[in-house]
């Protein structure tokens, strides 16, 4: 199989963005290929909920790898355009889980809560014991993007930064999520704006949920 051979390939740890969506096997097979032989990056492929294929690179790096044009592709692909966006995609992962593996290993590995607000919130949301501290974690259902952020004591989230002490708990989750080709969206991220709906508008509103954005999101 195709994903075999690709993880079974040496490279680089470099981070290369997800790949778009196929119908089958045979059609990823050139485009993995090429990206291979330009980037030495390797590859694992993914089948979704929908019963198509993805190509993500198994990212080893515990930074962020985002990139604003595949993020835009991704939104395109998602809300149908970005003038005039349409919901109804997240009508489908609210019924069926969009990533049931990564969902079964939170269940199984931590204390957790769901958080989600299927009526403004385009995400998954959890909240998350780690070693007692609660924190919150954010799965898109635009695009494979995701943070993780500490719940502080007023009730508010702590900003998710790039880089974290060797020693803060919240790494375990976070270098999982990546190990499965999850991409991490900091803070400086989530605050770039676009054009979206008629108006400028941040990318945490876009990627996560399109209300009570958190204080670290400036306005």
């Amino acid at each position: 199989m195709l994903c075999n051979i690709l993880n079974k390939l040496g490279g680089t740890e470099l981070a290369y963005p997800a790949a778009p969506m196929f119908e089958t096997m045979n059609s990823i097979g050139q485009w993995a290929s090429d990206r291979m032989v330009e980037h030495k990056v390797p590859f694992e492929c993914t089948k979704t909920t929908q019963g198509r294929y993805m190509g993500t690179p198994k990212v080893k790096k515990d930074h962020s790898s985002f990139n604003l044009d595949d993020f835009k592709r991704h939104a395109i692909e998602a809300y149908g355009n970005l003038e005039n966006p349409k919901y109804t995609f997240t009508r489908q992962f609210f019924q069926n889980s969009e990533y049931p593996e990564f969902i079964e290993y939170l269940r199984s590995n931590f204390q957790t809560l769901e958080d989600t607000e299927p009526n403004t919130d385009v995400s998954y949301g959890y909240i998350v014991w780690i070693e007692g501290k609660q924190h919150l974690l954010r799965l898109s259902l635009v695009g494979p993007y995701f943070y993780v952020s500490v719940i502080l004591p007023d009730g508010s989230q702590q900003e998710p930064r790039e880089f974290l002490p060797n020693d803060d708990v919240s790494l375990r989750l976070r270098k999982e999520a990546i190990s499965r080709g999850y991409i991490f969206t900091p803070k400086e991220v989530l605050n770039k704006k676009i054009r979206f709906g008629g108006k400028l508008a941040t990318l945490y509103s876009i990627i996560f949920t399109y209300e009570d954005e958190p204080a670290w999101i400036r306005k």
